[in-house]
């Protein structure tokens, strides 16, 4: 039996389409600008969007990291590794919010 065209479902007026594929910079700046915020948009977190004050979003995101680095150091964790995790938690607070809503219950914070 001959082998299967891989254009075989593709009709024979309409070659397949083939796009240019996007250069690694632009792929790395496109990834990159989805982490850059500027002031007005981090004055408009989904916490303050939910009616947290700045100043309480503040403090409960220095508690996170708090905790996170009290947690690493006792695991005896690389700074480098400290500080990245710091970083992924301000970035998982730009997408999610630390206020209660009817039917989800916040993401829970270290308190101290």
């Amino acid at each position: 039996m001959p082998p299967l065209s891989l254009t075989a479902h593709l009709p024979a007026s309409q070659p397949a389409a083939r796009q240019r594929p996007k250069s690694p910079g632009r792929v790395l700046a496109e990834a990159e600008e989805q982490w850059l915020y500027t002031e007005e948009e981090l004055a408009h977190t989904p916490s303050i969007q939910d009616g947290m004050s700045p100043e309480k979003e503040r403090e409960l995101r220095a508690k996170g990291v708090t905790f996170v680095r009290q947690v690493g150091i006792m695991l005896k964790l690389p700074e480098l590794t400290l500080s990245t995790a710091a970083v992924f938690f301000h970035r998982f607070l730009m997408r999610i919010t630390l206020v209660d809503k009817p039917g989800a219950k916040a993401l829970h914070h270290y308190v101290r």
